[in-house]
């Protein structure tokens, strides 16, 4: 019996010592979940900052310094153009993937440029991967745009079976699936004018449109946790898009009455994220896999207004490696 005991113990310290380091690598990977869920909910709160046109630059740059410091606290770097050129400069960067020729320094001043760390454990080895995150601020630059459409109708229809706005986000591989918004006219005008319905006959309409948009972009680079940076690759792009839609009617008539100019107004915000947007697995994928999937990307938003008139096609920048943002 009590040799029984003591095989029963020793199967027991064995089982523990092999299931321990799973667990503990188990539970750095949710660690590091939790943490980029983190990040990537501050970046939202950022670029949602960037489209608040009622703050002054002095309240902008107020609100984003309060969330970059929350940012810091969680591993987060923000880094000056030096310290970009010192880190990712092409002469430090090794192999000899698509994307490591193409790497070039940014120069200019208005862009946000941060970098954290993860680390990705992979059935081939763990990996560090390191994303060189790019954010538009209060000047002007590629990663945000904004503009305006006035459109009119030009025959009657019912306020519950017409469009008053319609969005659809689509990369590359087509439209992206929970990135798309449809508001009919009774949607936006219900809340303002009395006695309509759904079935209420619109006899004249106007809608002036607004729209921007605030684009993130992430390079992620990767290597082996063992090795120095010197052997990282820039391996895998993605981006979002931080978009808000305002909308106003000049003129509203509709059978049993109208509403007074520029009563009805309201605007829309909206974060489209693609597929595997900033995904450190599928950037680690990527280097051990030549024919893994290199991009996500928002690459056009389609805005489309009153019977269907285009308001704008927005197309989000879409870069290839980090020189392009300017």
């Amino acid at each position: 019996m009590k040799k029984l005991s003591v095989k029963l113990f020793l199967m027991f310290v064995l089982l523990v010592s092999i299931a321990t380091p799973g667990f503990a690598e188990d539970n750095k990977s949710i660690n590091e979940e939790l943490r980029e869920t983190e990040i990537n909910k501050l970046y939202d709160e950022r670029a949602k900052l960037l489209l608040n046109e009622e703050l002054s630059e002095k309240e902008l740059d107020k609100a984003l310094g309060k969330i970059d410091k929350k940012l810091e606290k969680i591993g987060v770097d923000f880094l000056t153009y030096e310290e970009v050129e010192e880190q990712f400069d092409i002469e430090k960067l090794a192999g000899d993937s698509e994307f490591s020729t193409m790497i070039a320094v940014p120069v200019q001043s208005n862009v946000s440029w941060s970098t954290y760390r993860s680390t990705v454990y992979h059935s081939t080895g763990t990996y560090n991967v390191q994303r060189l995150v790019a954010q538009p601020n209060s000047k002007s630059s590629n990663l945000k745009s904004s503009g305006f459409r006035y459109i009119s109708s030009t025959y009657n229809w019912k306020a519950g079976s017409m469009n008053a706005l319609k969005t659809v986000a689509s990369s590359v591989a087509g439209e992206i699936p929970g990135a798309s918004l449809a508001l009919t006219v009774y949607d936006t005008v219900s809340g303002f004018a009395s006695g309509i319905s759904r079935e209420t006959t619109v006899t004249d309409a106007e809608i002036s449109y607004t729209w921007s948009q605030a684009t993130t972009a992430v390079f992620s680079y990767v290597r082996r946790d063992s090795q120095s940076d010197s052997y990282q690759e820039l391996t895998y792009i993605s981006t979002k898009v931080a978009a808000s839609i305002g909308y106003q009617y000049p003129t509203l008539v509709y059978s049993g009455g109208s509403v007074s100019p520029n009563v009805v107004q309201g605007k829309r915000n909206l974060n489209l994220v693609p597929p595997g947007y900033d995904s450190g697995h599928n950037a680690v994928n990527a280097y051990v896999n030549v024919y893994a999937p290199r991009r996500s990307t928002i690459d056009r938003i389609t805005l489309t207004g009153l019977e269907t008139k285009a308001i704008s096609n927005i197309y989000p920048v879409s870069p290839m490696f980090p020189a392009q943002i300017n």
